[in-house]
């Protein structure tokens, strides 16, 4: 992550969460510590560097393949940031013949679980 980490970003983690970046406090020298807004804790920005995976201003920027966006698993996902920004279509069905897509905005996102967060959490019989 050599790009600088702005307030209000999203951030996802190696583990799978995401969160969003609430205030960002310089201390000694060049050292910072960045508050979050679902976590109750402050963490170094040599810590962040070393946790995250990915950071963007736009929640869509970080949905991936096997992650479930709104309840649908993202099977595929074409990105439409040069013709329409923070437009995405995901797939979330297909047969033989045929694929079924949705398109997302960043207001209509409701809620993400990201392949990392299932994978810890599901039940393998």
């Amino acid at each position: 992550m050599e790009d600088k980490i702005e307030v209000g970003e999203y951030v996802k983690f190696k583990d799978g969460s995401i969160d969003r970046i609430k205030d960002i406090v310089n201390t000694h020298g060049d050292r910072k510590l960045i508050a979050f807004e679902k976590r109750n804790f402050y963490l170094s920005d040599l810590g962040l560097k070393k946790q995250i995976v990915k950071h963007s201003k736009h929640r869509l920027k970080l949905i991936q393949i096997d992650d479930y966006v709104n309840g649908y698993k993202v099977l595929a996902i074409e990105k439409h940031f040069q013709v329409q920004p923070y437009r995405i279509s995901i797939m979330v069905y297909k047969t033989k013949d045929a694929e079924f897509w949705i398109s997302l905005e960043e207001v209509t996102i409701e809620d993400i679980v990201t392949k990392e967060q299932f994978e810890s959490v599901k039940y393998k019989v």
